[in-house]
């Protein structure tokens, strides 16, 4: 409240100053009836709002100072939070780098189980016919034998 109350203040003395450096322009410059006195009003009007910014920068300088201050600190807060964000997206990049190394893992894992399925489906069945193979020969044989 009190720095609206400033804000004000500040304002209607910017005002009060710019109006007084008006007439006071207006006293020392000659009045011409002619496209000079366009000039000298248009350089008094210039010179009076100058003084009058001066003067409102002067005295609302300690109003915005804490504003900025805050403004400073949070945007030192914000890149703090992007870095933060920055740093878990790498992370998380190399927690999914790493989920997709396992995936491809577990495929060639398998791949690898199936063709091992394969060749044992295949060895049995090279086992069994060898086993067969045997049984006729020792038929054969007890056959002969007898």
């Amino acid at each position: 409240m009190a720095s609206g109350l400033r804000i004000f203040v500040s304002i209607y003395l910017s005002i009060l100053i710019a109006i007084f450096s008006y007439d006071l322009l207006d006293r020392y410059f000659i009045m011409l009836p002619n496209l000079s006195d366009v000039y000298i009003r248009i350089l008094r009007a210039s010179i009076a709002g100058f003084i009058a910014s001066i003067v409102l920068t002067f005295l609302l300088t300690p109003v915005f100072k804490e504003p900025v201050r805050r403004i400073n600190m949070l945007s030192e807060d914000i890149r703090k939070i992007n870095n933060l964000v920055d740093a878990y997206a790498v992370v998380m990049k190399n927690y999914q780098n790493d989920l997709d190394e396992i995936k491809n893992i577990l495929k060639d894992i398998r791949s690898k189980s199936n063709d091992l399925g394969v060749r044992i489906a295949a060895v049995e069945k090279i086992l069994s016919v060898l086993l067969e193979f045997h049984r006729g020969e020792e038929s054969s044989k007890n056959k002969s034998q007898s």
